[in-house]
């Protein structure tokens, strides 16, 4: 699967409302696609000392932070956060790993989560404690610690 094929299978699934089964189903894709060595649209700004480099930028206040990633181009264009007047840095849309996007999530206790599209009508907001629910029981599954047969057919935490 190619980048483009990996937002938009995130796009199809945020089509539907959001809800705990959807927001299951976004976490495993999000997993696929880091298995998968797979990139995720996210809104970063330009170092200030190196204009090669650049941070990933999140809503919220620092000890809660929610990461910004999109689908597309064109919903990571719809940013309406504005940098403080006379900042000559720019806000740039940039493909990072989605595998480094969840383990920065996961690392750090001052971020809270994920959110993509968020300046669309269908924005979707990923808990990180439910990234780790998901990982955790997905790790339980593979290991024997929790039995399929336990589950209805099509259950949304199942493997694909």
């Amino acid at each position: 699967m190619t980048d483009k094929q990996f937002w938009q299978k995130l796009a199809n699934i945020m089509k539907k409302p959001q809800n705990d089964i959807t927001t299951i189903e976004f976490i495993q894709m999000l997993l696929q696609g880091g298995d998968e060595d797979l990139a995720v649209l996210a809104l970063c700004i330009q170092d200030k000392h190196n204009p090669d480099s650049a941070y990933q930028l999140y809503a919220g206040p620092n000890d809660q932070r929610i990461m910004l990633c999109y689908t597309s181009e064109e919903e990571a264009k719809k940013n309406k956060r504005p940098l403080p007047p006379n900042d000559k840095r720019k806000i740039k849309y940039l493909p990072l790993s989605v595998r480094d996007v969840i383990n920065n999530a996961l690392m750090k206790d001052s971020i809270m989560g994920l959110a993509f599209d968020s300046e669309s009508d269908h924005k979707y907001m990923i808990p990180k404690k439910l990234i780790l629910m998901v990982l955790e029981a997905m790790d339980d599954m593979e290991n024997g610690r929790i039995d399929y047969s336990d589950y209805k057919p099509n259950s949304p935490i199942l493997p694909s």
